[in-house]
């Protein structure tokens, strides 16, 4: 388990990276593709950290579907939902706490498609390992 928490930190700070610098920074494009690009960084990360878990032997596809669970965690509850909920705690009249539930309701929605992300990069990462020296030569020829 240790070594499966070494891995996933740095899809975690990319995590971090992506909300706070991408998000902020493409959120003043036009037409939402901020919003597109942002998302699409989520879910290149969720790929990542499950491809980083098993290209470096911390485990196998459910533990690679277990980092995208624990990548999208940290994404949208802690971090999203903790912006919500400090939000409330400044201004207890707003919607801060209706938010954070709004956050939560959607974490369990796509808890499936998070696993189902990082497992995907699991099995990429099995595919791309499976090539044998001789199989790229011939592909090459």
């Amino acid at each position: 388990m240790k070594r499966f928490l070494v891995v996933i930190k740095r899809p975690v700070f990319l995590v971090i990276i992506n909300f706070f610098l991408v998000n902020t920074l493409l959120s003043l494009l036009p037409l939402h593709i901020g919003n597109i690009a942002y998302n699409l960084g989520r879910i290149s990360i969720l790929f990542y950290a499950g491809w980083l878990v098993n290209r470096k032997k911390a485990g196998g596809i459910w533990q690679s579907a277990l980092a995208g669970l624990v990548v999208y965690f940290v994404d949208h509850v802690l971090i999203k939902g903790g912006i919500f909920l400090l939000n409330y705690l400044f201004k207890p009249e707003g919607l801060g706490l209706t938010a954070f539930g709004g956050v939560i309701v959607s974490f369990i929605m796509f808890i499936p498609l998070a696993m189902l992300i990082g497992a995907v990069g699991a099995f990429v990462a099995n595919m791309r390992s499976e090539k044998s020296p001789a199989d790229e030569r011939q592909s090459t020829d």
